[in-house]
C-alpha cells in the first residue's frame, strides 16, 4: 500500500519542522563523544607507547642510575652549575605562563574547530552516499549490533576474569565471542553483498 500525501499539507509541514528541529538539536549531542574520542585515541597511543619506552629502559636502570649518582656529585661540587647567569628566558618567566596559556587555548579552540568541521561534513557525505535509511540500519544491525551486544561485552569480561584461567564462564564467554564475531562478519558480509546487487 503506497500513502501519498499533498505536500502542502500542513501536518506535513509540521512533520518536516519537527524532524528538522530534531536533527539540528541531537547533532551536537552525537558530535561531542565522537570529537571527544577522536581526539583522545592520539594521546592514548603516544602514552601507550612512553609507558612501552619506559619499560624497555628498566632494562639498563642501574647503569643509568650509577652514571646519574656520579655525575650529580660532581656537579654538586662545581659552583658554576649552582649559581648560573640569569638568562632572558628566566627574567620573562612570569610573563611566559600567560602567553602559554593564550596559546594553548587559541590552539584548543582551533582543534575544537577542526575536528567539529570535519566529524560533520563527513557525516554528510556519508548520509548523501547511502541511496536509503534502511542500507544505514541493515549495515548498524548486522555489525555493530553484535559488537556493541555481544562482541565489547564478551571481551571486556575476558579481559577482566581471564586471569581466573579455564573457568566455566571463561569457555562460555570465549565461546560467545567466537561466535558472535563469526556472525557479525557473516551478516555484515551478506549485507554488503545484498547493498551491492541494487
Amino acid at each position: 500500500m503506497i500513502l501519498v500525501l499533498d505536500p502542502d499539507d500542513s501536518l506535513i509541514m509540521v512533520g518536516r519542522l519537527g524532524m528538522g528541529l530534531a536533527l539540528i538539536f541531537t547533532t551536537p549531542v552525537v558530535t561531542l563523544p565522537c570529537r571527544e574520542a577522536c581526539l583522545s585515541i592520539g594521546p592514548q597511543i603516544l602514552t601507550w607507547w612512553r609507558e612501552d619506552q619506559e619499560q624497555k629502559k628498566l632494562v639498563n636502570s642501574t647503569a643509568e642510575s650509577t652514571f646519574l649518582v656520579s655525575r650529580d656529585e660532581e656537579s654538586s661540587n662545581d659552583p658554576s652549575y649552582k649559581y648560573s647567569s640569569i638568562s632572558s628566558a628566566e627574567l620573562d618567566a612570569a610573563e611566559l605562563p600567560v602567553a602559554r596559556q593564550k596559546t594553548v587555548q587559541e590552539r584548543n579552540v582551533v582543534i575544537h574547530v577542526v575536528t567539529t568541521m570535519v566529524i560533520t561534513i563527513a557525516a554528510f557525505f556519508v548520509a548523501i552516499a547511502a541511496p536509503d535509511v534502511a542500507v544505514v540500519w541493515s549495515i548498524l544491525g548486522s555489525s555493530l549490533g553484535m559488537i556493541i551486544g555481544f562482541i565489547i561485552p564478551c571481551g571486556c569480561y575476558l579481559k577482566i576474569r581471564g586471569r581466573k584461567g579455564m573457568t566455566r564462564t571463561n569457555i562460555g564467554a570465549g565461546s560467545l565471542l567466537a561466535f558472535s564475531i563469526v556472525v557479525a562478519t557473516v551478516c555484515t558480509a551478506q549485507t554488503i553483498r545484498s547493498i551491492a546487487r541494487h
